[in-house]
Protein backbone atom coordinates (compact mmCIF):
# COMPACT_ATOMS: atom_id res chain seq x y z
CA UNK A 1 0.00 0.00 0.00
CA UNK A 2 2.95 2.20 0.74
CA UNK A 3 4.34 1.69 -2.67
CA UNK A 4 1.00 2.37 -4.01
CA UNK A 5 0.80 5.80 -2.22
CA UNK A 6 3.73 6.60 -3.47
CA UNK A 7 3.54 6.53 -6.95
CA UNK A 8 0.25 8.07 -7.31
CA UNK A 9 1.57 11.16 -4.99
CA UNK A 10 4.80 11.37 -6.23
CA UNK A 11 5.59 8.95 -9.09
CA UNK A 12 8.09 6.92 -6.76
CA UNK A 13 7.99 3.49 -5.08
CA UNK A 14 11.36 4.55 -2.65
CA UNK A 15 11.56 7.23 -0.64
CA UNK A 16 15.71 7.58 0.31
CA UNK A 17 15.94 11.13 2.05
CA UNK A 18 19.32 11.62 0.38
CA UNK A 19 19.52 9.52 -2.68
CA UNK A 20 23.08 9.26 -4.12
CA UNK A 21 24.02 10.04 -7.59
CA UNK A 22 26.66 9.77 -9.74
CA UNK A 23 28.22 13.12 -11.02
CA UNK A 24 31.13 14.69 -12.64
CA UNK A 25 32.36 18.17 -10.88
CA UNK A 26 33.88 19.67 -13.84
CA UNK A 27 30.31 19.38 -15.48
CA UNK A 28 28.09 20.33 -13.17
CA UNK A 29 26.02 23.41 -14.00
CA UNK A 30 24.04 24.07 -10.80
CA UNK A 31 25.13 26.78 -8.80
CA UNK A 32 25.07 28.69 -5.36
CA UNK A 33 25.03 32.53 -5.14
CA UNK A 34 25.87 34.48 -2.31
CA UNK A 35 24.29 37.63 -1.50
CA UNK A 36 25.94 40.51 0.86
CA UNK A 37 23.82 43.24 0.92
CA UNK A 38 22.58 43.14 -2.29
CA UNK A 39 25.61 42.12 -3.61
CA UNK A 40 25.19 38.37 -5.37
CA UNK A 41 28.81 36.28 -5.42
CA UNK A 42 28.96 32.81 -7.32
CA UNK A 43 30.08 30.24 -4.58
CA UNK A 44 29.09 26.94 -6.15
CA UNK A 45 32.94 25.64 -5.29
CA UNK A 46 33.23 27.05 -1.94
CA UNK A 47 30.34 26.66 0.26
CA UNK A 48 30.04 23.84 2.63
CA UNK A 49 27.39 22.16 4.77
CA UNK A 50 29.13 21.64 8.18
CA UNK A 51 26.76 21.41 11.33
CA UNK A 52 23.37 20.33 11.26
CA UNK A 53 21.86 21.23 14.95
CA UNK A 54 22.16 24.18 14.15
CA UNK A 55 22.66 24.14 10.84
CA UNK A 56 26.22 25.99 10.00
CA UNK A 57 27.80 26.53 6.88
CA UNK A 58 30.99 27.29 5.39
CA UNK A 59 31.83 30.06 3.06
CA UNK A 60 35.11 30.69 1.71
CA UNK A 61 36.34 34.11 -0.23
CA UNK A 62 39.78 34.87 -1.72
CA UNK A 63 38.87 38.73 0.17
CA UNK A 64 38.01 40.08 3.11
CA UNK A 65 34.07 41.26 2.93
CA UNK A 66 33.68 43.22 5.51
CA UNK A 67 30.78 40.64 7.14
CA UNK A 68 29.69 41.54 9.95
CA UNK A 69 27.25 40.37 12.71
CA UNK A 70 24.89 43.05 11.06
CA UNK A 71 25.44 41.88 7.50
CA UNK A 72 22.38 40.93 5.40
CA UNK A 73 23.65 37.43 3.89
CA UNK A 74 21.63 34.39 2.37
CA UNK A 75 22.37 31.56 -0.11
CA UNK A 76 20.90 31.20 -3.63
CA UNK A 77 20.74 28.29 -4.91
CA UNK A 78 19.93 27.96 -8.54
CA UNK A 79 19.15 24.64 -11.31
CA UNK A 80 20.93 23.65 -14.15
CA UNK A 81 18.27 25.87 -16.02
CA UNK A 82 19.50 28.69 -13.94
CA UNK A 83 16.29 28.69 -12.37
CA UNK A 84 16.02 29.66 -8.39
CA UNK A 85 14.74 26.92 -6.66
CA UNK A 86 16.32 27.68 -2.89
CA UNK A 87 17.15 30.15 -0.42
CA UNK A 88 19.07 30.25 3.18
CA UNK A 89 19.03 33.25 4.87
CA UNK A 90 21.88 33.44 7.18
CA UNK A 91 23.91 35.12 10.68
CA UNK A 92 27.37 35.71 10.49
CA UNK A 93 29.29 33.66 13.37
CA UNK A 94 32.44 33.81 13.00
CA UNK A 95 35.94 33.46 10.30
CA UNK A 96 38.93 31.77 10.17
CA UNK A 97 41.28 33.64 8.24
CA UNK A 98 44.60 31.94 6.07
CA UNK A 99 46.94 34.15 4.03
CA UNK A 100 45.12 32.78 0.82
CA UNK A 101 41.45 34.03 1.86
CA UNK A 102 38.96 33.56 4.44
CA UNK A 103 36.60 31.37 5.69
CA UNK A 104 33.49 32.74 6.91
CA UNK A 105 30.76 31.05 8.96
CA UNK A 106 27.60 31.35 8.92
CA UNK A 107 24.42 30.18 11.13
CA UNK A 108 21.46 29.17 8.94
CA UNK A 109 18.07 31.20 10.31
CA UNK A 110 15.64 30.29 7.55
CA UNK A 111 14.86 28.51 4.43
CA UNK A 112 12.59 28.50 1.18
CA UNK A 113 12.67 25.86 -1.16
CA UNK A 114 10.49 27.01 -4.73
CA UNK A 115 10.75 23.63 -6.60
CA UNK A 116 7.60 21.92 -4.39
CA UNK A 117 4.63 23.45 -3.28
CA UNK A 118 4.23 24.11 1.24
CA UNK A 119 1.63 21.51 0.96
CA UNK A 120 3.15 18.67 -0.43
CA UNK A 121 6.61 18.96 1.37
CA UNK A 122 4.20 19.34 4.69
CA UNK A 123 2.60 15.87 3.34
CA UNK A 124 6.10 14.32 2.91
CA UNK A 125 7.23 15.65 6.58
CA UNK A 126 4.29 14.32 7.72
CA UNK A 127 4.34 10.60 6.30
CA UNK A 128 7.67 10.08 5.87
CA UNK A 129 10.16 12.47 8.02
CA UNK A 130 8.29 13.19 11.16
CA UNK A 131 10.37 11.93 13.86
CA UNK A 132 12.17 12.94 17.10
CA UNK A 133 14.59 15.73 16.20
CA UNK A 134 13.48 16.91 12.93
CA UNK A 135 11.36 19.38 13.23
CA UNK A 136 9.51 20.48 9.99
CA UNK A 137 11.73 23.68 9.71
CA UNK A 138 14.95 21.14 10.31
CA UNK A 139 13.35 19.70 7.29
CA UNK A 140 12.37 22.84 5.12
CA UNK A 141 16.20 23.37 5.63
CA UNK A 142 18.06 20.07 4.60
CA UNK A 143 15.67 20.24 1.50
CA UNK A 144 17.12 23.22 0.77
CA UNK A 145 21.32 22.68 1.79
CA UNK A 146 20.75 19.41 -0.08
CA UNK A 147 19.32 21.53 -3.29
CA UNK A 148 23.30 21.60 -4.31
CA UNK A 149 24.77 18.23 -5.04
CA UNK A 150 27.12 17.18 -1.88
CA UNK A 151 30.28 15.15 -2.14
CA UNK A 152 31.08 11.87 -0.61
CA UNK A 153 34.28 11.55 0.66
CA UNK A 154 36.16 8.77 2.39
CA UNK A 155 38.07 9.54 6.10
CA UNK A 156 40.78 7.47 7.14
CA UNK A 157 42.29 7.18 10.43
CA UNK A 158 44.71 5.12 12.08
CA UNK A 159 47.34 4.94 14.87
CA UNK A 160 49.20 1.95 15.98
CA UNK A 161 46.60 -0.65 16.46
CA UNK A 162 43.61 1.58 16.46
CA UNK A 163 42.14 2.19 12.92
CA UNK A 164 39.16 4.05 11.41
CA UNK A 165 37.64 4.29 7.82
CA UNK A 166 33.83 6.26 7.05
CA UNK A 167 32.19 8.50 4.80
CA UNK A 168 30.72 12.14 5.06
CA UNK A 169 29.26 15.00 2.81
CA UNK A 170 30.04 17.65 5.54
CA UNK A 171 33.30 18.65 4.36
CA UNK A 172 35.00 20.11 1.25
CA UNK A 173 38.05 21.61 -0.04
CA UNK A 174 38.92 25.35 -1.33
CA UNK A 175 39.75 25.30 -4.98
CA UNK A 176 43.74 26.04 -5.89
CA UNK A 177 44.58 25.80 -2.31
CA UNK A 178 45.86 22.61 0.03
CA UNK A 179 43.01 23.74 2.44
CA UNK A 180 40.19 21.44 3.51
CA UNK A 181 37.33 21.79 6.09
CA UNK A 182 34.69 19.01 7.63
CA UNK A 183 32.32 18.87 10.55
CA UNK A 184 32.45 15.82 12.32
CA UNK A 185 29.59 15.11 14.91
CA UNK A 186 30.55 14.90 18.53
CA UNK A 187 29.44 11.10 18.53
CA UNK A 188 31.92 9.95 16.39
CA UNK A 189 34.07 7.78 18.10
CA UNK A 190 37.41 8.48 16.43
CA UNK A 191 37.10 12.28 16.73
CA UNK A 192 38.74 12.72 20.12
CA UNK A 193 41.86 11.03 18.54
CA UNK A 194 41.52 12.54 15.13
CA UNK A 195 41.91 15.90 17.33
CA UNK A 196 44.82 14.70 19.29
CA UNK A 197 46.60 13.26 16.44
CA UNK A 198 45.76 16.40 14.17
CA UNK A 199 46.01 13.62 11.22
CA UNK A 200 43.74 12.22 8.31
CA UNK A 201 43.05 10.79 5.29
CA UNK A 202 40.12 11.96 2.65
CA UNK A 203 39.87 9.88 -0.06
CA UNK A 204 37.75 10.66 -3.81
CA UNK A 205 36.72 7.25 -4.82
CA UNK A 206 33.94 6.51 -8.06
CA UNK A 207 30.87 6.08 -7.54
CA UNK A 208 30.46 2.78 -8.43
CA UNK A 209 31.56 1.73 -4.81
CA UNK A 210 28.66 3.16 -3.22
CA UNK A 211 27.52 0.08 -1.29
CA UNK A 212 31.09 -1.11 0.04
CA UNK A 213 31.22 2.69 1.02
CA UNK A 214 27.80 2.50 2.48
CA UNK A 215 28.61 -0.68 4.76
CA UNK A 216 31.17 2.00 6.66
CA UNK A 217 28.50 4.62 7.78
CA UNK A 218 27.90 2.82 10.90
CA UNK A 219 31.51 3.28 11.94
CA UNK A 220 30.82 6.66 12.57
CA UNK A 221 29.80 5.90 16.01
CA UNK A 222 30.36 1.70 16.43
CA UNK A 223 33.40 0.05 16.68
CA UNK A 224 35.96 0.08 13.79
CA UNK A 225 35.91 -3.65 12.04
CA UNK A 226 38.93 -5.64 11.45
CA UNK A 227 41.04 -4.84 8.85
CA UNK A 228 40.79 -7.53 6.33
CA UNK A 229 37.01 -7.69 6.56
CA UNK A 230 36.82 -4.24 4.68
CA UNK A 231 34.86 -4.89 1.65
CA UNK A 232 37.77 -3.53 -0.36
CA UNK A 233 41.14 -3.92 -1.05
CA UNK A 234 42.97 -1.12 1.11
CA UNK A 235 46.66 0.54 0.48
CA UNK A 236 48.45 2.55 2.99
CA UNK A 237 48.99 6.53 1.93
CA UNK A 238 52.39 7.33 1.47
CA UNK A 239 53.02 9.70 4.69
CA UNK A 240 50.36 8.56 7.32
CA UNK A 241 50.07 4.90 6.38
CA UNK A 242 46.38 4.88 6.83
CA UNK A 243 44.24 2.47 5.04
CA UNK A 244 42.44 3.58 1.86
CA UNK A 245 40.50 1.62 -0.83
CA UNK A 246 43.13 0.34 -3.58
CA UNK A 247 40.19 1.57 -6.12
CA UNK A 248 40.45 5.38 -4.52
CA UNK A 249 40.74 7.75 -7.54
CA UNK A 250 42.85 10.47 -5.52
CA UNK A 251 43.62 11.02 -1.27
CA UNK A 252 44.71 13.68 0.94
CA UNK A 253 46.96 13.31 3.46
CA UNK A 254 45.65 16.52 6.03
CA UNK A 255 47.06 17.96 9.29
CA UNK A 256 44.82 19.76 11.09
CA UNK A 257 45.48 23.10 12.31
CA UNK A 258 42.36 24.52 14.20
CA UNK A 259 39.07 23.03 15.47
CA UNK A 260 36.09 24.51 16.31
CA UNK A 261 32.71 23.25 17.82
CA UNK A 262 29.27 24.32 16.02
CA UNK A 263 26.89 22.88 17.94
CA UNK A 264 25.89 18.91 16.89
CA UNK A 265 29.43 18.98 14.83
CA UNK A 266 32.93 19.91 15.36
CA UNK A 267 34.73 22.12 12.27
CA UNK A 268 37.86 20.68 11.40
CA UNK A 269 40.48 22.67 9.58
CA UNK A 270 42.90 21.32 8.25
CA UNK A 271 45.68 21.77 5.43
CA UNK A 272 47.00 18.85 3.10
CA UNK A 273 50.43 18.08 3.02
CA UNK A 274 50.13 15.26 0.52
CA UNK A 275 47.42 14.34 -2.54
CA UNK A 276 48.46 11.75 -4.62
CA UNK A 277 46.18 10.35 -7.66
CA UNK A 278 45.80 6.65 -7.73
CA UNK A 279 43.40 6.03 -10.36
CA UNK A 280 41.80 7.61 -13.26
CA UNK A 281 39.42 10.01 -12.52
CA UNK A 282 35.64 8.74 -12.55
CA UNK A 283 32.06 10.66 -11.25
CA UNK A 284 32.21 10.86 -8.02
CA UNK A 285 29.61 10.59 -5.45
CA UNK A 286 27.17 13.01 -4.41
CA UNK A 287 23.82 13.20 -2.14
CA UNK A 288 21.24 15.49 -3.13
CA UNK A 289 17.32 15.52 -1.22
CA UNK A 290 15.22 13.58 -2.43
CA UNK A 291 13.13 16.98 -3.05
CA UNK A 292 15.61 17.82 -5.92
CA UNK A 293 15.48 14.57 -7.34
CA UNK A 294 11.75 14.74 -7.61
CA UNK A 295 12.81 18.17 -9.57
CA UNK A 296 15.40 17.06 -11.10
CA UNK A 297 14.75 13.30 -12.31
CA UNK A 298 17.74 13.31 -14.68
CA UNK A 299 20.32 13.03 -11.92
CA UNK A 300 21.74 9.68 -11.82
CA UNK A 301 21.14 7.59 -9.41
CA UNK A 302 23.43 4.63 -8.48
Amino acid sequence: MRKLLNMILFGQSFFKEFPAVALDANSMTDKVLFEINGKQFDVSQTQWLLSLEPMVFGIWSDNDLGIDKESNCQLHFHSKENIRVAVLELKFTDSISEKEGMLFLFEVQHSEVFYCSSFKMRLIYNLYYKRPGQSFSQFNKLAAAFSYPRKVRLISFKKEGYFNIFPMDLAGSVPETDWFVFGLRHSNKTLERIIEEGKIAASEFPASLKEEIYALSKHHSGNPPELDSLPFDLKPTQEFEFPIPEAAIKYHEIEIKKTLNLGSHMLLWGKAINTVTVNEEKPNLYHIHFLNYLNNPEYSLV
